[in-house]
């Protein structure tokens, strides 16, 4: 069992001893204390890179973005909560990285149109595979997978709002703080549409079977 799952029971324990509350509700709080444990750690990790990397506004707004679609649309999951937040970190600089490295070398003719390509795409995925559940947790009711989609499509078109109201933005004041923020919401929207996808997931246990082999190979050394 896992640091945070464990701090999660003890809660959960905690809370259901103090209001008399059956193992069922114990459960929920406890299912509760460990998605925002989880969530905190992971923006924990976010945070420390993001500063560590000097994109640390960038990296915090892709994670948003990535992190409310995922809420909805699914994706590939990593084999432990552990791995999860680190592997999310590294890829969510690595986007922001991109925003501050890469995007500044081209026109904004070809940023406007990746982005436009970037959006598109993420539609067309979302549309296409969301929800994309697993195995730990099946979506089975039908209902359940028709109100995940449309609250996917949702988060989608908030996000194509808010994009035009920032590109209105840097129009009339071409600040460059607003075209990086439309392209950090945008890379992390796609790379979540992205972990809907098979190529998402095999690039997902590709990178698990690297930690695999590191792994094992300390354990050896030790």
């Amino acid at each position: 069992m896992f640091l945070i799952e464990k701090i999660s029971n003890k809660i959960g324990n905690k809370i259901a001893l103090n209001l008399d509350l059956d193992k069922d509700n114990e459960e929920i709080i406890a299912y509760g204390a460990f998605n925002l444990l989880q969530a905190i750690f992971c923006i924990f990790w976010v945070v420390i890179l993001g500063i560590i990397l000097k994109v640390l506004v960038q990296a915090l707004i892709i994670s948003f973005s990535w992190a409310l679609l995922r809420k909805y649309s699914g994706g590939a999951h990593a084999s432990t909560p552990n791995r999860c937040a680190g592997i999310g970190a590294v890829e969510t600089s690595a986007l922001a990285l991109i925003v501050n490295k890469v995007f500044p070398l081209f026109s904004i003719e070809i940023i406007g149109f990746i982005l436009v390509l970037c959006m598109a795409s993420s539609y067309y995925i979302i549309n296409k595979l969301a929800p994309v559940d697993s195995e730990a947790k099946p979506i089975v009711k039908l209902e359940t997978r028709k109100r995940l989609k449309r609250n996917s499509i949702r988060v989608l078109n908030l996000f194509a709002i808010i994009i035009i109201i920032l590109g209105i933005i840097y129009y009339r004041s071409s600040s460059k703080f607003f075209l990086s923020t439309i392209e950090a919401l945008l890379l992390g929207v796609m790379w979540q549409a992205f972990t809907l996808t098979d190529k998402g997931h095999q690039l997902l246990y590709k990178i698990e079977d690297v930690l695999n082999i590191l792994q094992r190979r300390n354990k050896d050394e030790r």
